[in-house]
């Protein structure tokens, strides 16, 4: 990925910096005075420059669209429908959305300075100024638009993913009649080691390392500790307000809340389908305790203590379907989980 900033860059440079000379030829073409042929040349230079922006914008867009059913906007003019056509052909790949979020966040933030600075120095005029207080803005703003959607999209397909993996494991045991629970159901340790691949996927992308941290506290409200009704309550307004599909934040963390938060929600909405037995809850209540649990390590605490309201709202909503709604002890719980984080394998 660093390879093809670099190479965008140093040929949009290189561009600026050979053509340039030109500019002192006194007649450019027969019957064209040297004014006109300036202003044409960098006029198509600068335009040339804005286009190539226009189509890594458009490329974004393209993904973003597919994943998300954002319309798609106007495409650069000089864009075939084979080209269009061959964007629209790629396959999702989250890494390929990553790099190309991480491409135009570089892009916005140093690559396009840089060029306008360039374009002032070696064209100074009207045009040169126009280009940097003009047009270099206005692109910008649609590079940090279209990375901006990306991660979004990217964030939107991973929780799609976890939700899946969710779904299957609600619909397919029957609630009533599952046994006393001994352990975490083995498909949230996929659903975490999901999230902590996104989580490495980032990092290395985003130029974000997630910090080390100690074994969090757990989360009180999932174990039910010393926890007053009304403050339960608050918990479950704030869980019921969160925007589960809004924009992501251009950092590791708010796109890791992001996926969390639609698997959580799309856990909520499963669990309203069923109707579970004593023990059934008491499953939930350990599944989404060691979801809490791990969840910890990986964002921050303020936005751990956000998620643990959406699981709160399962737990709570499983409870109030339970022909038997027992509780199990919060030392049980947390005794499984210990027992099940002791012998997940997280080397990275």
């Amino acid at each position: 990925v660093g390879k093809v900033e670099h190479s965008v860059l140093y040929q949009t440079t290189l561009t600026l910096t050979e053509v340039a000379p030109y500019l002192s030829v006194g007649e450019l073409d027969a019957g064209v005075s040297a004014p006109k042929a300036k202003q044409a040349l960098q006029e198509g230079i600068f335009t040339h420059t804005a286009t190539l922006f226009e189509t890594f914008a458009a490329l974004c867009r393209i993904v973003t669209g597919r994943e998300t059913d954002v319309p798609l906007e106007g495409f650069p003019p000089s864009m075939s429908d084979e080209l269009i056509a061959e964007f629209q052909s790629i396959e999702w790949r989250a890494l390929f959305a990553l790099a190309l979020v991480r491409i135009g966040r570089h892009l916005e933030q140093r690559g396009l300075q840089r060029i306008s600075q360039m374009a002032v120095a070696q064209y100074p005029g009207q045009q040169s100024t126009t280009f940097a207080q003009t047009t270099v803005p206005a692109l910008t703003k649609k590079t940090r638009q279209a990375a901006q959607r990306l991660l979004s999209a990217y964030a939107f397909h991973t929780g799609q993913q976890l939700s899946h993996l969710l779904r299957k494991s609600i619909r397919t045991p029957d609630w009533l009649h599952v046994r006393e629970p001994r352990d975490v159901r083995w498909v949230m340790e996929v659903v975490v080691k999901e999230v902590r691949e996104a989580d490495n996927q980032l990092a290395r992308m985003l130029g974000d390392p997630r910090k080390p941290k100690q074994h969090a506290i757990r989360s009180s409200a999932l174990l039910r500790i010393r926890r007053t009704q009304m403050e339960l309550e608050m918990d479950r307004l704030f869980a019921r307000k969160v925007l589960i599909f809004g924009e992501i934040p251009f950092n590791r963390n708010g796109a890791v809340v992001g996926i969390l938060r639609i698997a959580f929600k799309a856990l909520y909405e499963l669990v309203r389908d069923e109707t579970f037995g004593k023990f059934g809850l008491q499953q939930i209540q350990v599944d989404c305790a060691f979801l809490s649990d791990m969840i910890r390590e990986l964002v921050e605490q303020d936005d751990a203590n956000g998620l643990d309201g959406l699981l709160d709202e399962v737990v709570t909503s499983a409870s109030q379907r339970c022909v038997d709604p027992v509780l199990m002890d919060p030392a049980i719980v947390e005794t499984l989980c210990d027992e099940k984080r002791a012998r997940m394998d997280f080397s990275e």
